[in-house]
């Protein structure tokens, strides 16, 4: 797997962010970084232009529904299974 052009595009990611990884974490991250790049180029192949004088088959704004009001479930509720973490709030990770 050829991951040498993706290499300065994470060390850019890599200074930005203050990260400093290992070089083992930073070889397996700009794999990573290769494969989704990798993955989003497949999108290049489809055309995004809008054009009316096509049916295209898109969802008119007509046809979606309203939105409705309700009452919101309480903060407590929906965090209850978090941990806060520096003033963040983190998500135990709960699907392999």
């Amino acid at each position: 797997m050829d991951t040498m052009p993706f290499e300065k595009t994470f060390e850019e990611l890599e200074q930005l962010s203050n990260f400093n990884f290992e070089p083992q974490q930073r070889n397996e991250n700009v794999e990573r970084l290769g494969t989704i790049i990798r993955e989003l180029s497949i999108l290049n192949n489809f055309a995004f232009d809008y054009d009316d004088t096509k049916d295209n088959n898109g969802v008119e704004f007509d046809d979606l529904r309203q939105d409705e009001f309700g009452i919101s479930f309480p903060a407590e509720k929906l965090l209850q299974n978090t941990e806060s973490m520096f003033n963040c709030y983190q998500i135990p990770k709960i699907l392999e």
